[in-house]
């Protein structure tokens, strides 16, 4: 499991290779962050063996970037990622998921487009990005085999925005105002709470994490992104 969050504008992640639903650590992490903006990563490891390299959220700078999915012919698809990357990018990357060498393929989308490291950049591009990003890989692997199919709900922010596209898995958002009540949402024993001070808060997850609550299904093949202002973007990859 892992957790990514901001405190005064720097973004920190907390990971760990043990079961989210057995390791009693992580409810404590989770009462003591306080952030505008947390990704929170449940790994059900496919490619690349279970270690804390390997453990989402993936950090660079005042980026966060998880996903949920995995993609097909990996070894093909890290190929062409490999080839496309500077190697400024290919030093950070620490283990061998399809999932951070396609975070670092997000992020070489990025530059150019904002200083990158401390997330200075306009909500549109950072949509641009992602839209990109996702396009890309499916390209790669239309061109490969297009029989198969490659599954990613990429989650990113910059403790600004935050952005997900669906491609074949399911995905949620959720817009609420703090009322009170119902404003704490589990996955297993672990238990997220929203503080009264947050006023208005959105959640982006691939399960609904409560029966009590409105979800809405993003379309497949769509981006949903918040940006600083909690204004809600749903648009086609």
């Amino acid at each position: 499991w892992g957790i990514g969050f901001y405190h005064d504008k720097v973004a920190y992640v907390v990971k760990r290779t043990a079961a989210f639903y057995s390791d009693v650590r992580l409810n404590t992490v989770m009462e003591k962050v306080r952030s505008k903006a947390v990704i929170t990563h449940f790994r059900n490891a496919t490619i690349g063996e279970v270690k804390e390299n390997n453990t989402h959220p993936f950090r660079y700078g005042a980026w966060l970037f998880g996903h949920s999915g995995t993609i097909a012919h990996f070894r093909k698809i890290k190929s062409l990622i490999t080839k496309s990357l500077p190697q400024l990018f290919l030093d950070k990357i620490g283990g061998n998921t399809d999932s951070e060498y396609c975070f670092y393929l997000f992020i070489s989308f990025l530059k150019g487009k904002g200083y990158i490291k401390k997330g200075d950049i306009s909500f549109e591009k950072v949509v641009d990005a992602l839209r990109l990003t996702a396009n890309t890989l499916g390209n790669w692997q239309n061109e490969i085999n297009p029989k198969d199919i490659s599954t990613y709900n990429f989650l990113v922010s910059n403790g600004r925005y935050l952005l997900a596209n669906r491609r074949g898995r399911p995905l949620y958002y959720l817009k609420q105002k703090w009322s009170g009540n119902d404003n704490s949402f589990s996955i297993g024993n672990v238990k997220i709470s929203i503080d009264e001070d947050m006023g208005n808060y959105v959640v982006i997850s691939s399960v609904k994490m409560t029966d009590t609550h409105r979800w809405n299904l993003v379309n497949d093949n769509h981006i949903v992104g918040v940006d600083d202002g909690l204004n809600i973007i749903q648009q086609p990859l």
